[in-house]
């Protein structure tokens, strides 16, 4: 642990995500916290197994300026704004996202599949059944 890093809070907690359909599918499965947070809320690791990106640790979810982002690794710490889909929630714990509504970058292939909210980001056939699903119960967490 570096000197002045904060861990993630004791309420984080891993879930899966399920319902990504088409070119984001690569976007299901399990997200585990990492030891990094970013605006008080901690970075999840994502390995897709499917799709562009498949078997490389390159995946995440971080908060930031109101908005749940997936993304490449490297955007958490030098380019926090973009993104290849995102959800607009305030400021609630990853594991508690219910009912959101998702917006995918409007591209595909590496390199060619994210942006900056809200430039080129569409709402897709699959994004408002996007079901989040905690390890624990939240009751389990306090």
């Amino acid at each position: 642990l570096c000197l002045g890093a904060s861990l993630p809070s004791p309420s984080a907690v891993e879930f899966t995500m399920s319902g990504w359909s088409g070119y984001n599918s690569r976007f299901n499965g399990l997200y585990e916290v990492s030891d990094k947070m970013n605006d008080d809320f901690a970075v999840y690791t994502h390995m897709p197994t499917e799709g562009v990106g498949a078997g490389a640790d390159w995946c995440r979810l971080w908060y930031h300026k109101g908005c749940w982002r997936i993304g490449h690794m490297h955007w958490t710490d030098h380019d926090k704004e973009r993104c290849c889909a995102y959800t607009a929630s305030g400021p609630v714990p990853a594991h508690s996202l219910r009912n959101q509504v998702w917006f995918d970058f409007n591209g595909e292939g590496s390199n060619r599949d994210h942006g900056i909210p809200k430039n080129n980001f569409v709402e897709k056939p699959h994004s408002r059944s996007i079901v989040v699903t905690p390890a624990i119960v939240d009751a389990e967490i306090r």
